[in-house]
C-alpha cells in the first residue's frame, strides 16, 4: 500500500500539486463549486476531504490560475463535451464565464472577444472562457 494516499494533504498548494501528480485536474464551477476528477487507480479520499476542507483556498488558486489546474488533455476532452452531470444528476453546460471573477454574464464583443460585465475584464478570449485547448 502507497503510504502517500494515506497521508491527509496540509495545505491547498499540496492538495493540487498531488492532483496533478496523479494526473488529475480541479475546475472552479461558479459561484463556488470545485469539480475534481482523478484518473482510476488514482482516487483518494484523503485528498477528496482535503479539498473540502480546503476548499476556499483551492478556489483562490483556481481563480489564480484561471479557474482550472492539472492535466490539460483531460481537460480538453471534458472541454469539447461542453457538460456534464453534476453531483445531484443534472446536466450542467460549459458556458462561457469570466476568468476573474467565474461570472457568466459576458458580453461578447464585434472583435469575438468577451467583456465581463460583472468585474469589468474585457479582453477574454473565446478559448479562454470557454476552456478549450
Amino acid at each position: 500500500m502507497n503510504l502517500d494516499t494515506l497521508s491527509k494533504p496540509s495545505s491547498a498548494a499540496e492538495v493540487v500539486n498531488r492532483i496533478i501528480e496523479r494526473g488529475g485536474w480541479l475546475l472552479a464551477v461558479p459561484p463556488d463549486r470545485v469539480r475534481l476528477e482523478l484518473p482510476p487507480g488514482h482516487r483518494d479520499l484523503n485528498l477528496v476531504d482535503a479539498v473540502r476542507q480546503n476548499k476556499a483556498a483551492v478556489l483562490e488558486i483556481l481563480k489564480q490560475r484561471g479557474g482550472w489546474v492539472g492535466d490539460s488533455a483531460k481537460m480538453a476532452k471534458a472541454a469539447t463535451d461542453w457538460r456534464w452531470r453534476s453531483p445531484s444528476g443534472k446536466l450542467v453546460s460549459a458556458l462561457p464565464h469570466c476568468t476573474a471573477c467565474c461570472s457568466y454574464y459576458l458580453f461578447r464583443e464585434t472583435d469575438g472577444t468577451y467583456t465581463c460585465q460583472s468585474c469589468e475584464l474585457s479582453g477574454i478570449e473565446e478559448s479562454t472562457a470557454r476552456r478549450v485547448m
